[in-house]
């Protein structure tokens, strides 16, 4: 990754962050969606998803947890769908 694709991730990961925290303080119900090309299936071999994933998914929920394309050679997944606090608001 370059330095100003790396300076867009991090900035990406920074403004999620901060958003997610003000969710989970204030109790939202939410349902966020994004195509947001952070290959998630590869969250052993990249310490960026790594890293994304343990400080973005220990508040919020993934709704999609396989591969959203999938080819004869590879499957990704960049397709995300979280939601938080939306089990007891469906029940």
């Amino acid at each position: 990754m370059g330095e100003s694709s790396w300076n867009t991730y991090k900035h990406f990961c920074d403004t999620y962050e901060k958003l997610l925290s003000k969710i989970t303080k204030e109790n939202k119900y939410v349902i966020i969606g994004a195509d947001q090309n952070i290959y998630l299936l590869k969250v052993k071999e990249s310490r960026d998803t790594s890293d994304f994933v343990d400080t973005n998914f220990s508040s919020i929920v993934p709704t999609i947890t396989r591969p959203t394309r999938v080819t004869h050679n590879t499957a990704t997944l960049i397709d995300i769908f979280v939601s938080y606090n939306m089990i007891d608001r469906l029940k």
